[in-house]
Parts: structure tokens; sequence; C-alpha cells
């Protein structure tokens, strides 16, 4: 399936993939959670997008499942360039850990955000954008087993 393929009821036949062989990189969007940017699969550098925000009913905790999306050479090297300049001009806030949680980071002044904001848009990772690429599967954020790593080691 390509992402252009993405269709409601898309997440009951994609392939989910084991948790353990996703780790979140850092988030280009954020809110209560990751909404995309890059993450690796078994080492493979992948763009993930939102597919399903969702609660337990039982618990009250909320968790995603995000698509992973396969990307050429030319589009990883693009996502770098791109993060390495929010780094530089925004800041490190939207890193993840090993363990697929936010680090927090520092965030540089807002004098200096014009940097990267005048450079880039909202499309430039889009969906549209990404329209060809294969979906290699999906995986729910936050892990519940680095949830448990994390909360072990603060």
């Amino acid at each position: 399936m390509t992402v252009a393929e993405i269709a409601p009821g898309a997440l009951e036949s994609a392939t989910q993939l084991d948790p353990s062989s996703v780790r979140v990189r850092w988030s280009s969007g954020y809110y209560d959670g990751p909404l995309d940017g890059i993450a690796e699969l078994d080492g493979r550098v992948c763009w993930f997008t939102i597919a399903e925000d969702t609660e337990d009913e039982d618990s009250y905790e909320g968790y995603r499942r995000l698509w992973l999306i396969e990307l050429t050479q030319e589009q990883i090297e693009f996502a770098i360039q791109m993060h390495e300049d929010f780094v530089r001009h925004v800041g490190d806030h939207f890193d993840h850990r090993d363990d697929g949680l936010r680090k927090g980071g520092n965030p540089r002044p807002k004098s200096e955000w014009d940097g990267f904001y005048s450079n880039y848009s909202e499309d430039s990772m889009s969906l549209s954008a990404l329209s060809d690429q294969r979906v290699l599967g999906w995986f729910y954020w936050p892990n519940p087993s680095a949830q448990q790593v994390a909360a072990q080691n603060p």
C-alpha cells in the first residue's frame, strides 16, 4: 500500500510492526504526543505520521497508532537537513530518547525561529508530498514496554 492508498479502515488490514523494532527519533509535529517525524525501523530511516488517536476506555490512557512510511535517499537527506536546521534555529526539544519519549531539550530564543520557518513549509514532508511512498505498517505510541522502561529509568 502507498500513502495515496491510505483509506478509512486501512489500519485493520495493514501490518502491525513490532514495537521493539521501531525507534522514534524526532517529531516534526507534536500535540499531546508525536504527530509526525522521523523514526527508524531496524535502523532504517523512515517517516511516521498519525493514523489514529484514541483512548483506552478502561484505563483512560491515550495512545496513538502511527503509520511508518518508506523514504527515498533524497527524502531522508532532506528530512535530516530540515531537522538540523530546526535544532539550530528553534531547538532540540522535539528529539526523542531511545525509549521513544521526548527528551525535553532546549528551545532557542523566538527571535531565531524565523531562520527555520522562513525556509520550510508545513507541506515539506506532508502526506501529499509522500503520496507515492510505500507504507511499511503501523505502530503504537507510546509503546507500552517503553513506558515501563521510562518509569523505571526517568
